[in-house]
């Protein structure tokens, strides 16, 4: 049996360290390179997504609220419609009379 020094089982230490400082470095590039790759393809599938619902949404939102403003404005209109008719009505009695 072959006993080692202390500096050939330090250097044999230090390889091994050295040798797994690069697989660590591998491994932290194609991490990154991973990640990135995966990022930009989540978010350009989340943009599409966004921007394909707010196509949807935006004019139905729009819609439904030119369609309260509308119905509002009815609302108020009809008070006035009724006062507008009592008057017709009222003119053309005085009229009538006056004939």
């Amino acid at each position: 049996m072959v006993s080692m020094s202390w500096a050939s089982s330090l250097i044999h230490i230090l390889l091994y360290i050295m040798n797994n400082k690069l697989n660590k470095i591998g491994y932290i590039l194609v991490s990154i390179l991973a990640g990135i790759t995966v990022g930009i393809v989540l978010s350009v599938y989340v943009g599409l997504l966004a921007c394909i619902q707010t196509l949807i949404n935006f004019p139905i939102r729009v819609y439904y609220g030119c369609m309260a403003h509308r119905m509002a404005r009815e609302i108020n209109n009809y008070d006035e419609a009724e006062d507008m008719w009592s008057r017709h009505i009222e003119k053309i009695e005085q009229n009538s009379k006056e004939n």
